[in-house]
C-alpha cells in the first residue's frame, strides 16, 4: 500500500512539473526534474545491495533513474532548460551565434538573419519595419517570442519548426522571432503591445500586417497540428 501511495505522489508531482513547465524558468524546470528522477531512483535502491532476481531488475531501472536525473541537474547547472537534451549546448532554438547575438546587444534597434531562418528582432520597431516589408513584398509573418527558460519552446525548435510540412506552409513567410530571455524593458513592451503572458507564444500575421489573433499558438504543438493552424491562419 505505501508503494501505490508513493507512486501516486509521485506522478502527481510529476503532472505539476509538466503543468507549470510554461511559468517557471526551463533550468529550474529541469533542477525539478532531475531532483524527482534521482529521489525516486534512490527510493528504488539505486544506492542498495540487492539479492539476485527482481530486485536486481529494479536497481537496475533505478540506475537508469539516477543517471538521468544527474543528467537532467547538470543540464540545469549549464543552464540548459531541455528535458530531452539536457546536456545540449544551445543558445535557444533558432537563435544566431553567440557572437552576432553580442552585436546585437550593442546595436539593440538592430535585427539580424540567425542560422535557422529566423530574424530576430528586440522592438517594436523592428517588428514594424518587417511587417511593412511583408506587406511590399505580399508575403505574410510568423512571429515567435522565445525565451532560454522556455523548454516548450526547444520542443518547437527540435521537433516542430524542422518538420516539411511546417516548412511548407511557411515558405512565403517571413520568420520573426523575439527572443525575451533578458526581459529588458525593451521586452516588455513588445509583450505587452501584443499581451503575451506566457511562452512560446507564436502569432501570425496576414498579406495586410493584421494579426489573425484567433489562430496565436500558445504552448507546445506536434508537426500536424501546427502545420493546420498556419493553413488556417495564413494559408493562400
Amino acid at each position: 500500500m505505501n508503494a501505490v501511495k508513493a507512486t501516486f505522489g509521485v506522478l502527481m508531482i510529476g503532472v505539476a512539473l509538466y503543468i507549470t513547465k510554461h511559468l517557471i524558468p526551463g533550468p529550474i524546470n529541469l533542477l525539478l526534474w532531475g531532483t524527482l528522477f534521482s529521489v525516486c531512483a534512490v527510493y528504488m535502491g539505486a544506492l542498495r545491495q540487492v539479492e539476485a532476481g527482481w530486485p536486481t531488475f529494479w536497481k537496475g531501472i533505478s540506475l537508469v533513474l539516477l543517471t538521468y536525473g544527474a543528467a537532467l541537474i547538470i543540464g540545469a547547472a549549464m543552464g540548459n532548460g531541455n528535458i530531452l537534451s539536457p546536456l545540449k549546448a544551445t543558445g535557444g532554438h533558432g537563435a544566431a551565434p553567440k557572437a552576432n547575438q553580442s552585436a546585437g546587444n550593442k546595436n539593440e534597434g538592430q535585427a539580424y538573419v540567425d542560422h535557422a531562418g529566423f530574424i530576430l528582432i528586440k522592438s517594436s520597431a523592428d517588428l514594424d519595419r518587417y511587417l511593412a516589408q511583408a506587406q511590399a513584398e505580399n508575403k505574410t509573418v510568423m512571429l515567435d517570442f522565445f525565451a532560454e527558460y522556455c523548454a516548450a519552446c526547444y520542443e518547437f525548435a527540435e521537433l516542430t519548426f524542422p518538420d516539411p510540412k511546417v516548412q511548407a506552409a511557411l515558405s512565403n513567410t517571413i520568420l520573426l522571432q523575439a527572443d525575451v530571455t533578458a526581459g529588458d524593458a525593451t521586452d516588455l513592451e513588445l509583450m505587452k503591445r501584443f499581451e503575451i503572458f506566457g511562452l512560446p507564444s507564436i502569432l501570425f500575421f496576414d498579406k495586410d500586417g493584421n494579426e489573425v489573433k484567433s489562430m496565436r499558438a500558445e504552448g507546445f504543438e506536434d508537426a500536424a497540428t501546427f502545420a493546420q493552424r498556419i493553413d488556417i491562419a495564413i494559408g493562400e
